[in-house]
């Protein structure tokens, strides 16, 4: 592990026993998706590298998903909030990316107008991607297909 520049794990993975192997050391800890990450979680890899960390990067957007907290109790008291939207909301310098790659350009605008202040844009070639093969899109002519799924059934494999 030792010989790695880069090692990939969960939050709570980072608790593991085999990242406490002697001599290995992390000094940058990166947090993705960072907003969905409860408080107790963004915890584990920080604490973990608590001796030898010089810097920790979060992630994330505060308008998308926040932490999943079950308890109502929990949650009442502040707990699906996340590390990322607080220090966000108390002022911590961020960074924002104002260019996105995933939507098309007409879906972008939604996200734009409602969270972003009109700021956030489309890269150009997310217009051309070609809606899914193999599937009854509704309008060749639309890039936003609604389909109602009220009658659809959910299959889990094992």
């Amino acid at each position: 592990m030792r010989a790695c520049d880069v090692v990939v794990t969960t939050c709570v993975g980072s608790g593991s026993e085999i990242l406490d192997e002697p001599g290995l050391e992390f000094r940058t800890v990166v947090i993705d998706e960072c907003s969905q990450a409860t408080e107790v979680s963004v915890l584990v890899p920080i604490v973990a590298a608590a001796r030898f960390i010089h810097q920790v990067v979060f992630l994330g957007d505060h308008h998308q998903l926040p932490p999943t907290v079950v308890s109502k109790e929990a949650a009442s008291k502040g707990l699906d909030v996340s590390t990322f939207a607080r220090l966000y909301l108390a002022g911590l310098h961020t960074n924002i990316l104002l260019v996105q790659y995933r939507m098309h350009p007409e879906i972008s605008k939604l996200a734009s107008r409602n969270f972003y202040f009109g700021k956030l844009k489309a890269n150009p070639t997310a217009a051309e991607r070609k809606p899914p093969k193999n599937f009854p899109w509704p309008s060749t002519t639309e890039p936003i297909a609604w389909i109602d799924v009220s009658n659809g059934s959910e299959l889990k494999e094992r």
